[in-house]
């Protein structure tokens, strides 16, 4: 049974708000199928792969122990409502909250009616969100470069192995292009959405802190692709230095306080856990040691 008036369930409500508001921002709407001729048939037919080859008989494998362990975790908070945040193991708290909506919507609260494809399921969703995203790239790179990377990464047998396995590397993936995406709108007149008008001052840095949010609450190594991105950022966008400073520190500020507020929300486990947000920095420190030997 869904929990309707906890905070997790007005996060998720509000979530979809957000989705529902932004959707046009990735390009999808305004511009249709119709007129567009064997770019559309392209992108169908590409889409239609992503699909087929992340979806087909998902449930075909047996469970791996990493998707076991991730299962059993997932159990917990499915029939007990209780999730924790382990620094040392698991990684974040992403894979098992997504995979909530997934178990209500098949009616299911024990571990044990859950089936290999309601787990899956949710990589494979963002590995076919990773496909779709390259159409947001479009102006970036080119229509047929565009359409090419679509089809590389809907073939990819890394991509595909991975969109069928229940552990946190589609949802990073994902969440990181979608912050180079939404990044790369700085730009100005070079901006993935430059036709579209449903740009606000806040929409970009809310975007950002969101997919932020989500590299961060899926996977520690976010700190890697993180700083990477920043620093090609400041690298290759004069436009983010010729802000100004009290424009960009505004854009940095929103950034910041929806990345963190987010993240916070999961690893508190919606306000229950307090610990789990300091647990999720101080994490690093254990990776180290691990990485020092």
């Amino acid at each position: 049974m869904t929990p309707t008036g906890s905070p997790m369930a007005a996060c998720f409500g509000g979530a979809a708000a957000v989705v529902r508001r932004c959707w046009p921002a990735l390009g999808w709407t305004g511009l249709g199928w119709t007129g567009l001729g064997w770019t559309g048939l392209g992108w169908t037919a590409v889409l239609t792969v992503a699909v087929v080859f992340r979806l087909a008989d998902l449930g075909n494998r047996p469970m791996h122990c990493d998707e076991a362990n991730h299962a059993v975790k997932f159990g917990k908070l499915l029939e007990q409502n209780d999730y924790v945040y382990d620094p040392n193991e698991y990684h974040g708290p992403s894979l098992n909250y997504l995979t909530l909506p997934i178990a209500w919507s098949t009616g299911t609260d024990r571990l044990r009616d859950v089936t290999e494809v309601d787990l899956r399921l949710l990589p494979a969703l963002f590995g076919i969100l990773l496909v779709g995203l390259a159409w947001a790239a479009r102006n970036a790179i080119g229509r047929r470069a565009a359409l090419v990377a679509a089809l590389l990464t809907a073939v990819s047998p890394a991509m595909v192995f991975y969109s069928r396995y229940y552990i946190q590397e589609m949802l990073l993936v994902t969440s990181t292009f979608a912050a180079m995406l939404v990044l790369w709108q700085q730009r100005g007149q070079d901006s993935l959405l430059r036709h579209q008008r449903v740009l606000t001052p806040l929409l970009l840095p809310l975007l950002l802190g969101l997919c932020l949010a989500m590299m961060h609450v899926s996977k520690e190594t976010c700190a890697i692709a993180g700083v990477a991105i920043g620093v090609a950022a400041m690298v290759t966008m004069p436009q983010l230095r010729r802000m100004g400073a009290k424009r960009l520190a505004g854009f940095l500020l929103v950034t910041g306080v929806v990345a963190v507020g987010v993240s916070a929300l999961f690893f508190s486990s919606f306000l229950k856990n307090p610990q789990g947000v300091l647990d999720s920095y101080t994490t690093y420190f254990h990776y180290l040691g691990r990485a020092s030997g």
